[in-house]
């Protein structure tokens, strides 16, 4: 999905403090980004969510900034939960006519249409003319990290797309488990599963090779997963 359209302004950019900055610091155009660490993620940003710029602290995403008409939560809430599945940036900047709201990328999304993207996800929201020092000193705190100290609480590890990760994978290891799978069986399963999702994420496997290797009435591995039957999985792993 892409966002916006339109690109931050200069007056905004020179008060961010991004005006100044060159690649491999800020990267604004996809097709600039060489092979540099973390490409993919940084034009994935850039030419499919529609960032307008994205700030590096020692060739990481660190910030990704997007411009937009409004701030609308049920906009953004996909863009967080996008940005925050690549487990790189910790900031999304949203700039906003006078403001720019700052989510951390470090807060699992909640709710659906945004909801509660602001209650949980939303550190502060900036005025370029009444926070101007606060604006200014934003991508110098990030650098130095203080702006990381100052917001803890918003940015837990356990929080992170890998932390997620991990204590999902224990918790339906531990559920498959008390299903009567012994625990090589359910953890087999569970990389089988992951491996299929990630072709499936990729587009290596699309909804046509599903419905041709397990049956017509299955297009997403998730339909496969929901029947709670193993006859169309294993079809569709071998």
């Amino acid at each position: 999905m892409t966002f916006a359209s339109q690109a931050i302004t200069d007056d905004w950019k020179e008060a961010l403090g991004l005006s100044a900055r060159r690649a491999p610091e800020v990267y604004s155009d996809a097709a600039a980004v060489g092979d540099v660490p973390h490409a993919r993620p940084i034009r994935t940003a850039l030419r499919d969510l529609g960032a307008d710029s994205v700030f590096c602290v020692q060739d990481v995403p660190t910030a990704v900034f997007f411009a937009a008409e409004d701030a609308n939560p049920a906009d953004i809430a996909p863009l967080h939960s996008s940005l925050w599945n690549q487990g790189l940036a910790s900031v999304l900047a949203v700039v906003c006519g006078d403001e720019v709201r700052i989510y951390s990328l470090a807060a699992v999304p909640q709710g659906r249409h945004g909801i509660r993207l602001d209650d949980d996800c939303l550190i502060e929201v900036l005025r370029k003319v009444a926070d101007a020092a606060k604006v200014r000193s934003l991508i110098q705190g990030m650098e130095s990290g203080r702006y990381w100290q100052e917001h803890g609480d918003r940015f837990r590890p356990e929080q992170r797309v890998d932390g997620t990760l991990l204590r999902n994978l224990k918790e339906s290891d531990s559920g498959l488990q008390r299903l009567g799978l012994a625990p090589e069986a359910a953890q087999a399963l569970l990389m089988q599963t992951m491996f299929i999702a990630y072709l499936e994420d990729r587009g290596i496997i699309d909804e046509s090779y599903i419905k041709d290797a397990a049956g017509e009435v299955y297009s997403t591995f998730d339909d496969i997963l929901q029947t709670g039957k193993t006859t169309a999985f294993y079809a569709l792993f071998r």
